[in-house]
């Protein structure tokens, strides 16, 4: 059985660029344009990781991440925050709410996989 991966950006075309990196890799992908779907779609498919966007209308990531991490049933599932490459800069703030990881947009296809495959599978080598 695939993987489940849960891509969160409002944006459509971010949503298309990683679903077409993960699927390639054979990764099941699903979708939410925003931070209460994306919770919803959590509670649904039991992802094994999370791509999260930082910003975000109504309800932004760390507000997402903050619940992820709150509860016993999701604290469990890797988050790895997307967003601007400046955004990454404040590793303090991201690592302290819960998240693994940061991917910097615009999206490096092997720096995803990598970063994914990484969390997902640590002890296998890389390919």
């Amino acid at each position: 059985m695939a993987d489940k991966v849960l891509i969160v950006d409002d944006q459509p075309v971010n949503r298309l660029i990683l679903r077409a990196i993960l699927e390639r890799e054979g990764y099941e992908v699903v979708e939410a344009a925003g931070g209460a779907e994306a919770l919803e779609r959590v509670g649904e498919i039991a992802p094994s990781i999370v791509l999260l966007d930082i910003r975000m209308p109504v309800t932004d990531g760390y507000a997402v991440l903050r619940h992820l991490k709150s509860h016993a049933a999701t604290e469990p599932i890797p988050v790895i925050l997307i967003s601007a490459a400046d955004e990454g800069a404040d590793r303090a703030r991201w690592q302290e709410a819960g998240a693994i990881d940061y991917i910097a947009k615009p999206f490096d296809v092997e720096d995803v996989v990598a970063r994914v495959r990484a969390h997902l599978h640590p002890d296998e080598p890389e390919r």
